[in-house]
């Protein structure tokens, strides 16, 4: 119980900060993402990370941006075809004196863990049912294919987590969060071009929603205006009505008592409110 309080103490913080709230599954959760890491890393371990074409333009460049020389190719020309970032991860990872490669590894299984959580957390907060987020969350982890393209030096899941945060703070600011969650998911989004071209594609998503989030916001402040003005017009009308019904119960007492004249003379406009 004591290491169960800690754990969520420790959680509790960073969820928090992403607009997660902290539910009776979250540690279910954390322990599916710490299994999804795992399975990456003793293959990691094991066999060394996988290499492909991808995998080795990106370690090239990390190599090339340790040296000094900038983010270029084996020929020393300046890669265009793969974004900067995750071979600028890679070269950061000598710091901690990993090679790019063996970081290659680590930033993976980490990266596929973090999406894991973060995203069970979400679907938990959005749907009813917390057995669908787990499931959701396995079918993240346990299959082969998953594990297989962490396993490789590629951009894939770093560029999934990123996709995912930004997708995460864009529904915070659509639900009503303050603007800091629209810079957050503009930066997310900026971070997941710099990992894969493909990112671009949140750009014209993220402007689509804000067009149709505005629409509806437009739509449903006429349906409040018109609302306000059928109520502002029935209350005129009863108001004038009942000043009316004053106003004839004025006309007809004595003019000889002095409060009561007072009160006529102070209704004494009233014709122009009858409807």
């Amino acid at each position: 119980m004591v290491f169960t309080k800690r754990i969520s103490k420790v959680l509790e913080l960073p969820l928090r900060r992403l607009g997660l709230k902290f539910h009776g599954f979250t540690l279910l959760v954390a322990c599916i993402a710490a299994l999804g890491t795992a399975l990456v890393l003793a293959r990691v371990l094991t066999q060394g990370p996988l290499m492909s074409g991808d995998s080795i333009s990106y370690v090239v460049g990390a190599n090339s941006l340790l040296d000094g020389q900038g983010y270029s190719d084996l020929r020393g020309r300046l890669v265009i075809l793969w974004p900067p970032l995750f071979s600028l991860l890679l070269a950061a990872a000598g710091f901690v004196s990993l090679t790019p490669l063996q970081a290659a590894g680590w930033i993976n299984a980490m990266a596929l863990g973090l999406s894991i959580f973060i995203g069970g957390q979400w679907l938990g907060q959005r749907i009813a049912s917390r057995f669908l987020a787990v499931w959701a969350c396995l079918a993240l982890a346990l299959p082969p294919f998953m594990t297989s393209n962490a396993h490789y030096a590629w951009s894939e899941p770093t560029f999934i987590l990123f996709t995912t945060l930004a997708l995460l703070q864009m529904d915070r600011f659509l639900s009503g969060a303050k603007r800091s969650s629209l810079i957050w998911a503009a930066t997310f989004a900026a971070l997941s071009c710099m990992t894969r071209h493909i990112g671009v594609a949140l750009i014209p998503l993220a402007l689509g929603l804000l067009f149709f989030q505005r629409r509806s916001c437009s739509g449903e402040a006429e349906a409040h205006g018109c609302l306000h003005r059928h109520c502002r017009n029935a209350h005129r009308h009863l108001a004038g009505q009942n000043l009316l019904g004053v106003r004839n119960l004025l006309g007809a007492a004595p003019r000889r008592q002095n409060a009561c004249s007072k009160c006529a003379g102070r209704f004494g406009g009233l014709d122009g409110l009858v409807v």
